[in-house]
């Protein structure tokens, strides 16, 4: 009687009463419960505490421990995770589901390895990148860092317009001991170009040939030379301008570019001696375009204080320039 006063004790305590014939599969029903709740329960949507910030650590706060990673070329993101710069830690195979919307390729061991993916969001013109600079565990082991570096293309480089989202997926070892926080640390660079050797021997010529000559009008004014990287490809003067730097809605007119020389390479007297030093030079110009350069012309903008174009084709693309100015008044 003890025995049984103290099961219903019990039993109302917690609200249900049952037979001792039933309590097995009472237990073992709140086992499939508890273990369902706790191993099928909705994972986080995040296992990280998560942090962006600006710029690379410099390492004398919080001494931090290299991970070794590689670049993970076997999968490519859909578009829609490229749209806006983001970085996320990808640590288990149905992290990789909800964040992409895919499976994730079957030979990637989570349990082994994790991965970084970043981007830099959507780009209109060419000559933006992303790279992963380092992956790090800090000396406590409780925080990861993710070094990245976005660059965009400099002055020497040339840039096209195009649609399209710079990324990179890494992956590397996974730690022993789970951190509970990732920094992504964000830093912005910048490409440099090399001139081309196209580049380089349009500018050396145009230098060259051009040396000591200025061009003669109400004032005298020196040739620069210019080049204008992938200006081959503009179709009107209007656009031909702008690549020089012209404002719109300048006068623009153009000139046959053998007649423009026509009279400034022919000597007139010979006994002058800068005045044939000069037409040596214009006859170096002409003689250096006709010879390297195609689609030849002179463009001519504004009034009275008019630049003076004259204009090549390289076999490269490019657009051998050089500038002067003509003041009529």
């Amino acid at each position: 009687m003890n025995d049984a006063r103290s099961w219903h004790d019990e039993c109302y305590e917690v609200g249900v009463c049952l037979s001792e014939s039933d309590m097995p599969r009472f237990v073992f029903a709140g086992l499939v419960v508890l273990l369902t709740l706790v191993g099928c329960g909705a994972e986080p949507s995040s296992e990280f505490t998560e942090e962006t910030l600006a710029g690379h650590p410099d390492g004398k706060a919080d001494n931090a421990n290299a991970i070794s990673f590689g670049d993970f070329d076997y999968y490519v993101p859909p578009a829609k995770v490229l749209r806006a710069p983001t970085s996320r830690m990808i640590t288990t195979a149905s992290a990789f589901q909800r964040f992409f919307g895919e499976e994730p390729p079957s030979f990637f061991d989570f349990d082994r390895e994790w991965m970084v993916f970043v981007t830099a969001g959507a780009q209109s013109e060419s000559g933006v990148t992303i790279r992963v600079d380092g992956v790090q565990l800090t000396s406590t082991g409780k925080s990861l860092r993710v070094l990245t570096t976005t660059s965009q293309a400099g002055a020497a480089c040339t840039t096209t317009q195009a649609s399209y989202a710079p990324f990179k997926l890494v992956s590397f070892a996974r730690p022993r001991v789970s951190p509970s926080a990732v920094r992504y640390y964000g830093a912005a660079g910048e490409t440099t170009c090399a001139a081309s050797a196209c580049e380089a021997d349009a500018r050396s010529l145009l230098a060259a040939a051009s040396e000591g000559i200025n061009h003669m009008s109400e004032s005298d004014y020196p040739f620069d030379p210019m080049l204008v990287p992938g200006g081959a490809a503009a179709t009107t003067d209007e656009d031909i301008a702008r690549l020089l730097g012209e404002p719109d809605g300048e006068e623009l007119s153009t000139r046959d570019f053998a007649g423009w020389f026509e009279y400034r390479a022919e000597v007139n007297d010979p006994d002058d001696a800068p005045h044939v030093r000069e037409v040596e030079g214009y006859r170096r110009i002409k003689q250096l375009y006709e010879s390297r350069f195609s689609n030849l012309r002179v463009l001519r903008v504004g009034e009275i204080e008019v630049h003076v174009y004259l204009i090549g084709e390289t076999d490269c693309g490019d657009l051998a320039v050089l500038k002067t100015v003509s003041i009529e008044t």
